[in-house]
């Protein structure tokens, strides 16, 4: 059987080398690729390439960009080995279809296992192996999913996890579980993980997975409705609620008039008769019947109340009568005996000792009575009659008045209600516009009160102040608030640069850690048994322990000028003695590179820190030597001012871009985005420049020339010294 081929992507020599080694030792053919355009190039040459283990931070095409096509054109298995181990930097990996996820530093042995792990998954299914789950079929050996006939592109890691979920439907599925059946090995990342991977799930087969019981339940946002509610004028509602009342008021008064008038009436015409009854009564019993002064009260009785009034003996003999024929009166009341013996003709109201009380409808005059019959202390006989008019027609009559009466008080009150409620709410619609006005942070209009002030203008001129005190209170506001803008902003800024160093931190220090890490393993495990092979990973070991070294050096050196903890020590030396002593110790490095180097020969005598300006010259020469090209020259030159000197360091090569001239000063930024490792720099020495620089209040810089690139700083001279 044909080794299986797998490419190994990484802009470290050393790091590939590694891995290769490693794979090797487990007969897999290792194809090797230093930037993301030669990985793409080699993917699409090669045949059968089983696996890819890929770095992020690359040149030319990253990591990202390269698992992006490759996801689009493959399936094939993808392995993030990058020292990039941020949790948004791993969701982002799987969220492009990555099977794994490895952050530096490593074991090698533990990437072999999940090489082996994924590729033996991959392999494990017999030709006829399928699963159906409603709707939904996975064929294991053709490693494809099918949802209603329908094919769905699914990762590596999706289509397994997918399979275990259909394996095990029904079942309720923890994440500890999951991650031991799908990922295979101990998992030491978060939990998301698996989320990250249902969620791609859900979303690519749509409606159609059943969701584990109880676990990742998708929750729902109720959208209520955007229909705004219904707007009702103020004027009209006065207008309507005052025709109302007085609608209503003229209908309370029909229906009291049709349901209680006609028994108040007869009421008040009982009590009359009652009345009359028992005053001659009294007037019996005082024995002033015969007097002046109760005819004048039978007079008054008579009248008042309508009543016709019959006094007998008991023989029948006339004593008083209200009428001046008594005859005609006594017949009358012959008559109403007559009917009160008629019991459809009468009807009994009230009933005493003393008296009865009837109601007697006149057959002949189709009248009503009231009658009472009593008798006197003195055993005399009283007669007391008095006509009930025709009630049922007078309430016809007024309920026919009342009507008329609500035609022309509703009309009436129309009128005079939108008159009112126009002057009532005017006022209050202004004020509405006004808090409109306001709650838009419009602040210009004003209320306007009326000669005669009430509430309303007591409430405007109210609100005329709460504009004045809201519109001061926001421009305070406003102030303060660009205040807090800028204060969030630059703590946002110190909380991105403080996350950006320590990204930047621990990405430099990962991949020599993982280089250590790995070979000392390599030792270990004796990948390669020959002298050479051992030499040369003891040899990276101790160059990248010294590059650790070097850079934990660089970074407290950085430190202590930042925080002002490194004081200067000011003395009088010799800039070109300087400058000479770092071209020597570099002299190798020249010789090797091929790089011609000149300065000047006289003597410059400056003030300044001579250890840290001797740091500085060390990383602009540094600088100058790793990015020297073309005709590969260095030339350090002199530009004496008034009381200052400039020292300019000039390489040949490749100009920087002129957007990354402003950034080259920031800790750990490089113009390779890759933050390749070619050159060993770790973006630090320009920083520490900028630093001591500052320390000693003088400036530095960087320009492009026509072919190269020139580095400078400048120093106070000491004129007396120098020609």
């Amino acid at each position: 059987m044909d080794a299986l081929k797998i490419l190994v992507v990484d802009d470290e020599s050393r790091m590939r080398k590694l891995v290769r080694d490693f794979l090797v030792k487990k007969d897999f053919e290792v194809l090797e690729a230093g930037d993301g355009e030669e990985a793409l190039d080699v993917f699409y040459n090669e045949k059968n390439i089983a696996l890819v283990i890929l770095d992020v931070m690359m040149p030319k095409i990253n990591g990202w960009d390269v698992c992006r096509e490759i996801r689009e054109n493959s399936k094939v298995p993808i392995i993030m080995l990058t020292a990039k181990g941020a949790e948004n930097d791993e969701l982002l990996g799987f969220e492009l279809g990555v099977d794994e996820y490895i952050s530096k530093p490593f074991s090698p042995k533990i990437l072999v296992a999940r090489v082996e792990a994924i590729l033996r998954r991959a392999n494990k299914y017999s030709a006829n192996d399928t699963i159906e789950f409603e709707g939904i079929v996975v064929d294991k050996a053709a490693h494809q999913v099918t949802v209603d006939g329908k094919p769905i592109e699914l990762s590596y890691k999706e289509f397994e996890l997918l399979t275990y979920f259909v394996e095990n439907a029904g079942i309720a599925l923890s994440r500890e579980k999951i991650l031991n059946n799908v990922w295979n090995y101990d998992y030491f990342g978060d939990a998301r993980t698996i989320d990250t991977h249902v969620k791609k799930l859900r979303s690519k087969l749509g409606d159609n997975i059943s969701r584990p019981s109880g676990v990742w339940d998708t929750s729902s946002k109720y959208k209520g409705g955007s229909g705004m509610k219904k707007k009702y004028s103020i004027t009209r509602n006065i207008a309507y609620t005052m025709i109302g009342m007085v609608t209503g008021t003229v209908l309370l008064c029909w229906f009291l008039n049709s349901t209680f008038l006609e028994s108040f009436y007869t009421v008040n015409k009982e009590n009359a008769l009652l009345e009359g009854f028992h005053t001659i009564d009294k007037a019996v019993i005082n024995d002033t019947f015969e007097s002046d002064e109760f005819d004048i009260a039978f007079e008054r009785i008579c009248s008042n109340g309508n009543i016709s009034i019959l006094v007998l003996s008991p023989d029948a003999q006339v004593l008083r009568s209200s009428a001046g024929n008594s005859e005609k009166l006594k017949n009358q009341f012959y008559g109403a005996l007559y009917e009160s013996s008629n019991k459809h003709a009468s009807e009994v109201i009230k009933t005493t000792d003393n008296y009865i009380i009837e109601k007697q409808q006149d057959s002949r005059l189709e009248a009503d009575y009231l009658v009472l019959w009593g008798t006197l202390e003195d055993g005399n006989l009283v007669l007391m009659r008095t006509a009930l008019a025709s009630i049922k027609e007078s309430v016809m009559i007024a309920n026919e008045f009342l009507a008329y009466v609500a035609v022309m008080a509703t009309v009436c009150c129309a009128i005079l209600a939108i008159f009112v409620s126009r002057r009532i709410t005017g006022p209050i619609l202004q004020l509405t516009k006004i808090s409109k006005r306001m709650a838009e942070l419009d602040f210009d209009a004003k209320y306007k009160p009326n000669k005669r002030q009430n509430e309303v203008d007591e409430l405007g001129e109210h609100m005329n102040m709460l504009s004045a005190t809201l519109e001061t209170t926001i421009s305070e506001l406003k102030s303060a608030n660009n205040e807090l803008k800028k204060d969030i902003e630059k703590k946002e800024e110190i909380d991105r640069m403080r996350k950006e160093f320590l990204s930047n931190v621990s990405h430099e220090l990962k991949t020599p850690l993982a280089l250590i890490q790995g070979y000392a393993e390599g030792l270990q495990e004796c990948i390669n048994d020959d002298e050479e092979s051992r030499d040369f990973y003891c040899e990276v070991i101790m160059d990248e322990a010294d590059k650790m070294n070097q850079m934990v050096k660089k970074l407290l050196t950085l430190n202590q000028l930042e925080f002002g903890n490194d004081t200067l020590t000011m003395e009088r030396f010799d800039l070109t003695e300087l400058v000479k002593g770092v071209v020597t110790s570099s002299g190798i490095l020249l010789k090797q590179k091929d790089i011609i180097v000149t300065y000047p020969e006289e003597s410059v005598y400056v003030w300044a820190d001579e250890f840290k300006v001797e740091e500085v010259m060390t990383n602009y020469l540094s600088n100058a030597i790793n990015h020297a090209d073309f005709e590969k020259r260095i030339e350090i030159t002199y530009e004496k001012k008034e009381d200052s000197v400039r020292v300019c360091v000039f390489n040949t090569g490749n100009p920087i871009p002129e957007e990354d001239l402003p950034n080259i000063w920031d800790k750990f930024y490089k113009v390779d985005k890759a933050r390749t490792r070619e050159y060993g720099g770790s973006g630090i020495g320009l920083s520490i420049v900028k630093a001591i620089m500052e320390s000693h209040h003088r400036e530095c810089g960087a320009k492009n020339r026509e072919n190269g690139v020139e580095f400078w700083f400048e120093l106070d001279r000491d004129c007396a010294n120098n020609s």
